[in-house]
């Protein structure tokens, strides 16, 4: 199995990732801020020394899966779902997580960090990609180029390259993280404009008072981001994984198909759904196409599997569509 490839931009990208969930837990009260921290200085210290312990397991688990070679996308979602648990636990305390199992939440706080960091081990594999041998596309001219339309796999310079049909993959967890990411995309979006839109309002306010009245209103905006997620995710999972079929019968595969019938799809459901939930389903057809096109470009391609094996009872039926023995029947007369 090919390994994945160590990239410390990506590191960075999930040391980056690791802050910003930190900083979201202690904004929406799922982490406390120990009361010596209540400083805007030591707040960043905290929040360098979780980023730091997070990057830690996650490069220390990396190295730790190409050792045992283990190169799988699903491994590095695990390994970056582990990752964030532990950092969840370590940050919280002993006191407060002893707290929380005894009123008996201990194990539901740690569901939306371990979706959170598998959705952060896989998006680090997808970019890292696994370890090739260098593309030398050069010795495809010549003797090296498929000799025929049937002969698709072709060998030059150490890798293989394929020439026949392609479609987009079928991946439910990645339906479902595009799901997530479409959502948060727009949920964010909304968040900028909203919170903009308040500011205008102040006229001219101090910059004490805007930046106050701003804080407070990307904190209701993002409680509302939260809040669309968890009821637009379940929709936006259906309305994907139907035009992604509705795509691949079309045999299109480019992102602008995807976009495209990502706008349209929450409409169709609508129409075929009786007009049930007609209003929030409208409100997320730009969130569906937006996750679309990312769930086009986590999936991935794959080859047109072939038919499947035929079971011949008899030889002579082994005639094409159109001959005119499909037409014509053999007259056999009776003695």
């Amino acid at each position: 199995m090919p390994l994945i490839r160590s990239d410390s931009k990506g590191f960075g990208i999930q040391a980056a990732f690791a802050a910003a969930f930190l900083f979201f837990s202690l904004r929406n009260g799922l982490l406390d801020l120990p009361d010596v921290l209540r400083s805007y200085d030591r707040l960043v210290l905290w929040l360098l020394i979780g980023t730091i312990l997070y990057a830690g397991l996650f490069v220390g688990g990396h190295h730790l899966l190409r050792w045992k070679g283990v190169g799988s996308r699903g491994a590095y979602a695990a390994l970056g779902a582990a990752a964030l648990v532990m950092l969840q636990a370590v940050m919280q305390g002993p006191q407060d997580l002893a707290a929380a199992f005894t009123r008996g939440v201990g194990l539901m706080q740690f569901i939306f960090p371990a979706l959170l960091g598998a959705a952060f081990g896989f998006l680090y594999a997808k970019r890292a990609g696994w370890e090739e041998a260098p593309d030398d596309w050069s010795r495809l001219d010549g003797a090296g180029a498929p000799s025929s339309a049937s002969d698709g796999a072709v060998q030059a310079g150490g890798s293989t390259y394929f020439a026949g049909p392609v479609r987009v993959r079928t991946s439910i967890p990645i339906i479902l993280l595009a799901a997530l990411g479409g959502m948060l995309l727009c949920g964010l979006a909304r968040m900028a404009f909203y919170t903009s839109w308040e500011m205008s309002l102040l006229g001219d306010a101090s910059t004490a008072d805007a930046l106050r009245h701003a804080a407070g209103a990307s904190a209701f905006g993002g409680f509302m981001m939260v809040a669309e997620a968890v009821i637009g995710v379940p929709i936006l999972f259906v309305s994907i994984l139907a035009g992604h079929y509705v795509a691949r019968g079309f045999g299109r595969s480019d992102y602008g198909a995807y976009f495209g019938i990502g706008l349209v799809a929450p409409i169709i459901l609508v129409v075929v759904g009786m007009f049930v939930l007609a209003p929030l389903a409208l409100a997320l057809a730009l969130a569906n196409g937006v996750a679309m096109v990312l769930y086009r470009n986590l999936a991935g391609l794959e080859p047109v599997p072939v038919r499947e094996d035929i079971i011949v009872a008899r030889e002579q039926d082994l005639v094409p569509a159109n001959h005119p023995r499909r037409a014509f029947g053999r007259v056999v007369r009776s003695r």
